[in-house]
């Protein structure tokens, strides 16, 4: 979430109407999607789902937070942020809680209908895991360093996932700007710049001997994206077909 979420509370994002709103957080409630909930004046981040929704009588149910912490955290009285997908589209709200209650017989929580829904609605941050042979060995090529190859594990058009050898990936570091990372994508060859966005922590590598890092695009041009999109919305059908 956290490369999404400064990008997501956005005026340019915000919809302008409650029936739009209301078409999103009912997507939200039949794809069950996981909604991410953050306390008003905290950090953690609990999980939940969408239940019902109730624009007439302005409320939503949504499913209570375990653990229970979470809930004594929203009974606090402040503001609290919930960021999930809608058809594979990031959605987010700020939220007030109403009341707790039971729903169905199980726990949940009552909150007041949003008065602000913000939805991305822009296909380039939604990633597709790569089917083997679609994507080349991602070459790394550094300013003043030696290139690196790398996989690629998925892809969109705002950037992707690359694992490397844990030795060599020690020399990358988040915010460094990478003169390109050359890749062929189903025959199509591209080039952007890019930049290094996540570097996974040494501690979630027991017995591993790849790392994670994740790349934004820069300067990629608007044909190449447009490629990228159509692989990613081909390669998604072809995943809900298998499921």
């Amino acid at each position: 979430m956290s490369e999404i979420t400064p990008r997501l509370f956005k005026e340019e994002f915000r919809l302008s109407s409650d029936a739009h709103a209301d078409l999103v957080l009912q997507r939200m409630r039949r794809d069950r999607e996981t909604l991410i909930v953050i306390p008003g004046g905290h950090s953690e981040e609990y999980r939940s789902l969408v239940l019902s929704v109730n624009r007439r009588e302005g409320w939503l149910i949504i499913d209570e937070l375990q653990p229970d912490l979470g809930n004594r955290r929203l009974e606090e009285g402040l503001p609290f942020f919930a960021i999930g997908r809608a058809e594979k589209i990031y959605a987010a709200f700020q939220g007030e809680l109403l009341e707790r209650l039971s729903w169905q017989g199980y726990g949940a929580l009552r909150i007041a209908f949003p008065r602000a829904v913000f939805y991305l609605q822009r296909r380039e941050f939604f990633r597709v895991p790569v089917s083997l042979g679609d994507v080349s060995s991602v070459e790394l090529a550094r300013h003043g360093a030696a290139a690196l190859r790398a996989s690629c594990l998925d892809i969109s058009a705002s950037g992707m996932r690359v694992t490397l050898p844990l030795d060599e990936s020690i020399a990358l570091h988040v915010g460094e700007r990478l003169q390109a990372a050359r890749f062929t994508l189903q025959e199509v060859y591209m080039e952007p710049e890019a930049e290094v966005r996540y570097v996974e922590a040494p501690g979630r590598l027991p017995q591993r001997r790849l790392r994670q890092v994740g790349l934004r695009f820069l300067g990629l041009a608007p044909r190449l994206r447009e490629r990228i999109l159509q692989y990613v919305q081909r390669r998604d059908r072809e995943l809900l077909r298998k499921h």
